[in-house]
This record gives C-alpha cells, structure tokens and sequence, in this order.
C-alpha cells in the first residue's frame, strides 16, 4: 500500500458505528456548559503524568501507540523533555524542547542557541534536532553560512519529515520549511516579517500562518501543498489567523483573533475545502460564560481537542475541550486544563492545573472506545 495513504484505512464509519450503538440512548448534558453530546460520548478521569522531581510537566504530543512526549522542569529549572507510556513510565530524553512526534517514535524538538537551560520558542534563535533510535540529528538551516540563520521544528510526520519555521534573527524574516531525508530543509515562501508552517499530514501538506498585508501585519491561516501553490485559508475575519493542525484527509483546525492579546477576541476554526473556515462553537461570546475557545489539535476521525476559555469571578481560566464536530463540544475538566493533542484512538493529552500553581502533563481517555476498531492498523509509514 502507498505509504502516503492515511494510515488509518476507514473500513468502517465511525459515525455509522456510533449511530448503531447509541441510537436507543438519548443525547446527555455536556460536562461544563455545553450543548447535549450528540454521541453521549464521554471522557474518563485524567491520569496524571509526573515527572520524578516533582516539577512541571507538559503533554505536547501521543502518538497512536498511546506514546506520550512532552517538557518538564529539570535540574537547576533547565527545560528538559520526556516520554511516557504506562508500561514504561517515565523516561527523561534530554536537555531540549520537545515539539512534535509520529507513530514511528521519531519526536523533533528544539535547543535555545543562547541560552540551552532556556525553553525554545519561536521567537528566539533556535535549532530544530530530529530524535531518532536514541540518535540526535541536527537539521541545520535554510543558510547554514550565516550564523544568524536558525530553525524551528513544529511537527513531524510518519514518512520523517519535518516542518517548521526558520529565519534570520539579524533580517528579522520568517518563513515556512519541510525538511525531508532526501532534501534537507527546504523554504516554502518568501521570507516575511510573520510566516510559518505549523504542522504537517502524511501527503506533505502543510498549515501555519502567512503574512498577506506587508504594513498592517494582517496573518491569514495558509496551506502549503506539494506542487502547488500556496493556498490562503483565511481567518474568522481578524487580523490574525493560523492553522494548527492537518489530518489526512485536509480536515484543518486553528485560531483567528482581532487581538492576540486580548482572549475574549480569539476563536477556533475548522477548515476543509468543502466547508471554508466555519468558527467553532461557542463562538463571540453566545453566553456570558463562555469567552473565548482555542483549537490546538485534529485527529483521523475529525475531532478536535483544545480550551475554551471563561470568566471565573475575577479571572479567565480554560477548560480542557473536545469537539466531536465544529458545533458539536463539551468540556470535561472541572479545574483549569487545556487539551494539546488527540491520537486516532481516542487519547487525550494537555496541561492540568489541580488546585496548585504547578502545570501537570495528564491523558484523558474518549469513551466508548470504537477508534480503530476493524481497522487496518498501520502505525508507521518510514520507509
């Protein structure tokens, strides 16, 4: 089979299969201030993932082998990054930023190149490495003759191949990557004040952000696609869009924002080319609890997890969110959480904040568990 086919082979639907087994229950309450759930799915209870010192741990990513990588706080407050799984507990990987991971284990991450002891972030010179077999690859730069030149690893796909951002912190230009085995790092677009790409599928298509008014700094959600050029998804009509995430049939998610500092001006969207961009649900605030929701991720079937944010007495605090379909949420953490990433069967992984000031990685569970179920389960296309 194509190793470019979507890995999970839909044999049969998962809505037909929903349908079947739920049509004599009737659609319960959301969790926390949602609309009925259609499919009375629900979410177990968070398991906690905690790192041997006791200090912060982030979830950024599972994979379908319910593998989980994320950062916590090492020795001497140093960002270090981990993997989970419950057989194995958890592994310290080493002193970088963990950024992505695919089915095969391989995981992308990043090092601040000035200060190491400092997480990686966008918006400071960094280098993008490639984790795999135990083995750390440097992927270098798009111009690896200037030392001003740096890159930004965002997601990696089954194929290992990576995307990203990299610039020149001395031009202050961005712009969009895919760094594959054969080719190296290869820019996308022409360098911009505010561009890159974010995430990637397993056909090499590309979502992130691209700058489309040069002196108002207007960003639009993009899609960069093999062959083709790039294509502008929009945003909700804000100044400020991005694309998130991209599963394998083109289903996008991201956020659009009037002001990116202001959350009560954010909302989640969900792109195909069918549809256009269509605002997640809540969206502009349809009652006074609900503020503001942010989309951080999109799986095989469509769902979608991330925050939705709401007033609480003098203070925002997000809640974990699935969308089982753009109108279709509900919440399920009663304290603050946000939901980072969801694998085809059904994991859940983010950020938990149980009554105490330090963040905790934790995996919650989609029940009833009909991910994959009949399923051609090919888990890692590396060829």
């Amino acid at each position: 089979m194509d190793p470019t086919h979507a890995f999970c082979k839909k044999i049969i639907s998962r809505k037909t299969a929903l349908t079947l087994l739920f049509a004599s229950i009737i659609a319960t309450q959301a969790v926390w201030g949602g609309p009925p759930n259609a499919y009375a799915v629900t979410v177990s209870p968070p398991q906690m993932i905690q790192a041997p010192n006791g200090e912060r741990t982030k979830a950024v990513s599972i994979n379908n082998h319910s593998l989980v990588v994320g950062t916590y706080g090492g020795p001497n407050g140093m960002t270090r990054s981990f993997t989970w799984t419950r057989r194995g507990g958890f592994q310290d990987i080493g002193e970088f930023t963990a950024t992505g991971l695919n089915n095969c284990g391989d995981i992308v991450g990043a090092v601040n190149l000035y200060a190491p002891a400092v997480p990686a972030d966008p918006n400071l010179p960094t280098r993008a490495l490639l984790i795999r077999d135990g083995q750390t690859l440097d992927l270098g730069t798009l111009d690896p003759s200037t030392s001003s030149s740096w890159a930004y690893p965002t997601g990696i796909n089954d194929l290992g191949h990576v995307s990203g951002m990299a610039g020149d912190f001395i031009e202050n230009s961005l712009r969009p990557f895919l760094w594959t085995p054969e080719t190296g790092m290869q820019a996308l677009d022409e360098p911009q004040f505010h561009s890159g790409a974010a995430a990637l599928n397993n056909h090499d298509q590309l979502v992130g952000t691209k700058q489309i008014e040069e002196f108002n700094g207007l960003q639009a959600g993009a899609l960069w696609a093999p062959g083709q050029p790039v294509q502008i998804l929009g945003s909700l009509g804000g100044r400020f869009g991005i694309a998130e995430s991209i599963n394998d049939n083109a289903e996008v998610i991201g956020n659009s924002a009037t002001d990116l500092l202001l959350l009560p001006q954010r909302s989640g969207f969900y792109w195909s080319a069918t549809t256009g961009v269509v605002p997640l649900q809540p969206y502009e605030s349809q009652s006074t609890f609900d503020v503001a929701n942010i989309a951080h991720d999109i799986n095989a079937w469509g769902d979608i997890v991330g925050a939705i944010y709401a007033q609480r007495e003098n203070f925002i605090e997000p809640r974990a969110t699935l969308w089982t379909s753009y109108s279709d949420f509900f919440t399920f953490s009663d304290v603050s959480s946000e939901a980072m990433s969801i694998n085809d069967r059904g994991q859940i992984v983010g950020i938990l904040s149980p009554g105490e000031p330090t963040e905790r990685a934790a995996l919650w569970q989609i029940e009833p568990r009909l991910y994959l179920h009949g399923q051609d389960k090919r888990l890692c296309h590396r060829r």
